[in-house]
Formats: C-alpha cells, structure tokens, sequence
C-alpha cells in the first residue's frame, strides 16, 4: 500500500514540474499582427510569356494571346499581370480590337461632254443708235442691222459627265486640263443628277490649279467629296471655264470591306450514352458557336444546352443541323449566336426521331475576336507576361486616361510586341504555401513525459482497484 502512495506522489511531483520548470503546456498567444497583404510577384501566377519589343517608345501593344485566355483564372483577365526585367509590375490596359478596314481604290476613266453657249460679238461698224424722249421717260434703241463685223462664238460653260456606265459609288475626280497663258486657279462645283433636269450640290468650290515658274510646276488637279452614285454629273465654276480646257477626267472609286479578326478554336466530344459533352477549354469571348457533324450527307435535329460551375444544363438551342455536299460545295447549318464569355460545358442530345449522326464525335466550334492589351514600358527590358493566378485581383491604375491624352490623332499606330512561347512556372515554396516552425525539443520532452506519467497512473489506479475488490 506504501507502494501506491509513494508512485501517486511521484506522478504529481511529475506534472507539478512543467510549472516549476518554467515549460508551459499552453503559453498565452501574443496578439496577432495586423495583416498586410504581399505585393504580387511572378512567382504568384503559373504561367508567362516573354516578350520582345524594340526599346525607345512609351506605349506598346500587344494582341493578347490565346494561352491566355485557356490558363487564365478570370472571365475578364483581371489576374493578368507585366513584369519588368526587375520584377515590379508595368501599368497595363486591355481593350477590344479596333475595326479593320480594308480599302481599296479603283480609277475609272469618265466620257466627258463639253457643254457650250453662243456668245454673240458686235463689231463697232454698223451700229445705230436712237434716243427717243417722251413724256412718259427716255427710251434708247441700239441696232445692229447691217452690222459688218457681227460674229458668234460657242463658249464652253460646264463640262457634262457620264456615270452611267459606272455602277459603283464614286469619291473623287482627277482632272486633267490644258491651261492658256499663265497660271490657273479655277473654283470648280459639281452637281450630280439622274434624268438631266434636277441637279443636287455634291461640292463647291473646289480649287483646281497650275502654276509655272521658270523650271518649277505646281498642279492641284484632284477633287474629292463624299461617296455619291449617279447618272450624272455636272461641272462648272463660278468664275467661269475662260482659260481652262479639259481634256479628261478620271473618277476614283473607293470599296472598303471589313476585315473578319475573329478566330476560330474547335473542340471533339466525348461520347455518354447517347450525349455528346463538350468542353470548352478557356475564358474565351465569343461571337458565334457551330456544330460540326463528322459525316457529310448528315440531317439532325438536336439540343444544345450548356453549364457553368457548379453544372446545372440549361437548354440553349434546339433545331437542325446539317452537313451536305452538293455540286462540290459543302453547305453546313447550325452557326448559333453566342455572345459572351463561353460556357466551359455543353452537351448535344439528338431527338428521339430527330435522325442520326452516324460514325465519329461532333466537333463544337466557336470564334472569338482576341483583345488588344496595351501596356507603358515602365523599366527595363525584358517584358513578361504572366496569367494564371487565383490570388491576382483588378489593377489599381488609370492607364486608359494617360494614353487617350497623349496617344494623337491614331491610336492604332503603336509598336508591336511580339509574343514568345508559353512557360509554365514552378512556384517557390515561399509563394505556394506559409512556411510552419518546427514543434522543438523541449516540447517533444514535456508531452514524452507527461503521456508515461498519465499511462503508470493509470496502471496504478487499476492496481489499486483490484486490491480494494480483494
């Protein structure tokens, strides 16, 4: 029984000696600093592009790059980040492509018809003067019967063009003229007309012009104004056409077609029972979505529906699709518009009757119109472009106020960067996770005797039991 007593008093001296021994079970926590958050680094993304560029500009741009919009975490790009050569971030932009327009210029050849007017001239023989006075005023009568010197002459006083041969829209005339004595400067008008009888101002004065000086020329003979289709057209000028001989006139027809920026991206599904799913693959823009169907000769009709995170299907679209050929040419149905960010799932099921889409997986197609990212090369060179970052939230600057203030007349003349190949980035342990402090040796010691203290007092007790029971 001395036994029992003398190891009970032993265990207590035992958890009596953390606190003699100044070792805490639970030290008092300190109060917890106030959190400041860490500036990102490139190690916070897990991916980049270099980039390249020729140095001496403020503005560069780039159109952004489709790994970007496969790897980046954010429907607007927000977790798209520039670093320079020293890692600090550059202020950066993005924006929608500007429209492209394709311009091209054809030069017609016009029939011209000189318009005259009979001017009559008097010689100073043969003229009679008569002047009667009345009651009622003075009246004077000159004639010119008997005149010996009485001459006509035809005066040009308009040119009259032809475009009736000239289908499309025209908006210019070249001039080409012959010029008696010196200098000319004529202001010329033209009027445009259908039937010969009703004439509509198209431009006034207009300044045509040839100037020689000893072996020196200047010529102005180009006249431009608004796109305007007619049978017609009429030249003239408010000073009159003395001096001015027109030989040939040549019109300038300008077509403009809008250039299509969109690219297109194609996804094959996978085939569960009797669904075909597709997935989408990126935070792409999207313009408009088709389905392909794998054999031609095909006739279906099916639904599209889609899903976003968490997936809940949503019917999108319900109709034909085909895929035929007929006289060489290949005709497909089923372009849908989509627009908006595209959906990451979507799922094609085929009517119970709607026909069959035979061997092989359709494809999903979609076109989006990539954005143009303009940035201020702030530091040195190289440039990176990093993506991909959970952690990355909206830039806090202003760049779009600077560059409309400095950017002139034509934003689009900024120098390119040119994109190099993707990388996927190995993060630091310091970026992927806090590090954690060792637990420490006087710790392991405290907890390695106070679980053999409460394991002998527990045999103890037991002991202790069965001798009371006996």
């Amino acid at each position: 029984m001395k036994k029992i007593f003398l190891s009970l008093f032993i265990i207590l001296l035992i958890f009596s000696l953390p606190s003699s021994a100044g070792l805490h079970l639970k030290r008092p926590r300190p109060p917890a600093p106030p959190v400041v958050e860490r500036p990102l680094t490139i190690n916070d993304f897990d991916y980049s592009i270099p980039l390249t560029l020729k140095e001496g500009e403020a503005f560069y741009e780039l159109t952004v790059p489709e790994d970007v919009y496969v790897h980046t975490a954010d429907d607007y790009l927000r977790d798209v980040r520039l670093f320079n050569a020293t890692g600090q971030m550059v202020p950066y932009m993005i924006q929608g492509l500007e429209e492209k327009i394709r311009a091209e210029t054809t030069k017609i050849p016009m029939r011209i018809f000189p318009v005259t007017q009979r001017q009559n001239t008097l010689g100073g023989e043969g003229l009679s003067l008569i002047v009667n006075k009345t009651q009622q005023g003075t009246y004077v009568n000159i004639n010119s019967q008997g005149a010996k010197d009485n001459k006509a002459a035809d005066q040009v006083v308009a040119y009259l063009i032809d475009g009736t041969e000239t289908k499309q829209s025209l908006s210019a005339f070249i001039v080409d003229f012959k010029k008696r004595g010196g200098s000319l400067i004529k202001k010329i008008t033209i009027e445009s007309s259908d039937d010969l009888q009703y004439w509509s101002a198209v431009v006034y004065d207009q300044t045509i012009a040839a100037f020689d000086y000893q072996d020196q020329h200047i010529l102005k003979n180009r006249i431009e104004f608004n796109p305007v289709s007619a049978k017609y057209f009429r030249l003239t000028s408010s000073d009159g056409l003395e001096g001015l001989e027109i030989s040939a006139i040549h019109a300038e027809s300008v077509s403009r077609e809008k250039i299509d920026s969109r690219i297109w991206r194609a996804v094959r599904a996978t085939a569960q029972k009797g669904e075909y799913i597709f997935e989408s693959g990126g935070h792409f823009y999207v313009s408009l979505i088709q389905i392909k169907l794998p054999e031609r000769n095909t006739l279906i009709k099916a639904t599209l529906s889609l899903c976003g995170e968490p997936c809940v299907w949503t019917p999108y679209y319900n109709g034909q699709f085909y895929r035929l050929m007929q006289g060489g040419v290949e005709f497909e149905g089923g372009e849908i518009d989509y627009y908006g960010s595209i959906a990451p799932h979507f799922k094609l099921v085929v009517s119970p009757n709607g026909g069959s889409l035979g061997a092989g997986l359709p494809l999903l197609r979609y076109a989006y119109t990539p954005q143009r990212l303009v940035f201020l090369a702030q530091g040195s060179a190289p440039f990176t472009l990093a993506y991909g970052s959970k952690r990355a939230g909206p830039p806090d600057y202003d760049v779009a106020g600077i560059f409309s203030s400095i950017r002139g007349t034509n934003s689009t003349q900024l120098p390119k960067a040119l994109a190099g190949e993707p990388v996927k980035l190995k993060k630091n342990a310091e970026s992927a996770a806090p590090s954690q402090k060792g637990i420490g040796i006087k710790n392991i010691i405290l907890w390695s005797v106070m679980i053999a203290g409460v394991g002998l007092l527990i045999y103890l007790a037991a002991r202790l039991a069965k001798q009371l029971r006996g």
